[in-house]
């Protein structure tokens, strides 16, 4: 694992590199909200493993690139969705005979539409991702997450001036314009919706590729509803939704983030997100 430098508005931010030197095709992976590359690294490698290079983003303002200073600053969903075109654009620089493959797992996909370079890629496989309107959930999880976007988020923000939601159990810090902008979409019903201009619709209707979505039957966020309501979005892409279930895999439970886990490197990782990445790459090929 190699650490990656890159630039945004005169600040740096962090991605981590899994390269494989006769790799078939590139990978980047965009984590969730507050999960950072590290809890990627086995999945990512064995990607790399398989074939691919692989980078990993930590998010301005999160993980390898976050500081005390950068928790505070005026970093927003905007430049999560520019660290997400500019680690891409490194990629296709770095290998650009091979197909780049974009890999979100749930607001990393939410925010692939956003990219105003989206024909960088290939292809996009979104796992554990949907829309996020908080009554769109099942219980408990859905009164867990009013709880979160309305005492815990502003308390944090107020007291740390930004969301640190590791105090809270809830996962790693991230910066408050992010967290402000994330509970706006989560309290409306319409969700990222609400801020699709015309220039914007644009973006997601641009991306005529194959978006493949893996969603897990007991995931209380990305579910039924959910997770169909977001590739919903993208008016000339190739949809595919997958439901996976806990037996599928052998196992009693994979939710929200279990996936990452890497007792699933025989079953879910093999058996279906090897799978499609391998149908873009081989197609590419012929």
């Amino acid at each position: 694992m190699e650490t990656i430098e890159l630039h945004h508005k005169a600040n740096t931010f962090k991605a981590c590199l899994f390269e494989n030197k006769s790799a078939k095709a590139s990978v980047l992976i965009c984590p969730a909200m507050g999960i950072t590359a590290k809890y990627y690294v086995h999945l990512a490698t064995w990607i790399s493993e398989q074939g691919y290079s692989v980078m990993v983003l930590d998010y301005q303002g999160t993980g390898l690139s976050g500081s005390k200073r950068e928790k505070n600053n005026n970093v927003t969903l905007q430049d999560w969705i520019k660290n997400i075109e500019i680690t891409g654009q490194w990629l296709k620089m770095k290998n650009p005979k091979t197909t780049l493959i974009f890999v979100g797992h749930s607001i990393g996909s939410q925010l692939f539409g956003f990219i105003e370079e989206i024909q960088l890629f290939d292809k996009a496989i979104f796992i554990a991702s949907s829309t996020g309107y908080w009554k769109d959930g099942h219980s408990p999880q859905k009164w867990i997450n009013y709880f979160l976007l309305n005492i815990i988020l502003p308390l944090s923000n107020l007291i740390w001036g930004y969301t640190n939601a590791k105090f809270f159990g809830q996962g790693e810090n991230y910066p408050k314009k992010v967290a402000l902008k994330w509970r706006k979409w989560c309290i409306n019903k319409d969700y990222l919706k609400i801020e699709l201009n015309d220039e914007q619709k644009n973006n997601f209707n641009h991306f005529d590729g194959k978006i493949t979505s893996l969603w897990f039957s007991d995931d209380n966020v990305a579910n039924e509803i959910t997770a169909p309501k977001l590739v919903a979005l993208y008016k000339k892409a190739v949809v595919e939704l997958v439901e996976i279930k806990p037996e599928d895999c052998k196992t009693n439970k994979i939710g929200h983030s279990g996936f990452l886990s890497r007792k699933f490197k025989e079953t879910l990782w093999r058996k279906f997100l090897d799978a499609h990445l391998r149908s873009v790459s081989s197609q590419t090929e012929k």
